[in-house]
């Protein structure tokens, strides 16, 4: 069987998809970008490894296991839990409300994080409620923030999504403001006043990916 080729047992909650075959295509030798963030959501906190590369992003969760691949090419997400042992695919992108439709206001101010003046802190508001917070810098890595705001789009077409109330903060902070990207530049600092975080500890640059093929591997147990 050719080593590209995938079956995925797709057991996913009652969305509706049936197990179907699929193919992760050979990446390019592009090289690679590594980001290590630290995700707070109450007192649980995760450490999140993204590898960002022209192909593909891959998302690794702590040690559990669990990651996230998304393919730039076919505009599709797989969401791989090494718990429950499934994969869920979510394909194409959907469009993401505006400001106005969501009665959302950014508002920006200088933020103190770097000196020489690169960092904007940005509050998204509804009404005068404020729904998160984030530190974003311009002219830097720029290429990430394109394959943020590209995924975005396909996370907004996640049928686990379809619940959240689009007026809600959680809304905000969980599909909208990850599309962001072109306003904010790169988010290196997020928070809300619900107990969520997300902070840049580190990244890499020009990692050389040639010789690792494993890193946008799919399970071909599950």
């Amino acid at each position: 069987m050719n080593r590209w080729f995938k079956v995925l047992s797709l057991v996913l909650c009652g969305l509706g998809v049936t197990a179907c075959s699929t193919t992760i295509k050979e990446v390019s030798d592009a090289r690679g970008t590594l980001l290590d963030f630290t995700e707070s959501v109450g007192e649980h906190r995760t450490n999140l490894v993204y590898m960002v590369h022209a192909d593909l992003v891959r998302i690794d969760y702590g040690q559990s296991g669990s990651y996230t691949l998304f393919d730039r090419r076919t505009k599709t997400i797989y969401d791989v839990n090494e718990r429950e042992q499934t994969v869920t695919e979510i394909k194409g992108t959907q469009p993401i409300l505006s400001e106005q439709a969501l009665g959302v206001t950014i508002v920006e101010s200088e933020s103190g994080l770097v000196g020489d003046g690169s960092s904007t802190h940005f509050i998204f508001k509804r009404g005068d409620e404020v729904c998160l917070n984030v530190v974003g810098l311009r002219d830097f890595l720029p290429a990430v923030e394109v394959a943020m705001d590209e995924m975005a789009a396909v996370r907004a077409n996640d049928p686990r999504l379809a619940d959240i109330d689009p007026q809600s903060c959680e809304y905000i902070i969980r599909v909208f403001a990850n599309s962001k990207t072109a306003v904010l530049g790169m988010p290196v600092r997020q928070w809300s006043n619900s107990g969520y975080s997300k902070f840049l500890n580190t990244y890499q640059v020009q990692l050389d990916l040639s010789e690792n093929t494993l890193w946008y591997k799919l399970p071909e147990w599950y």
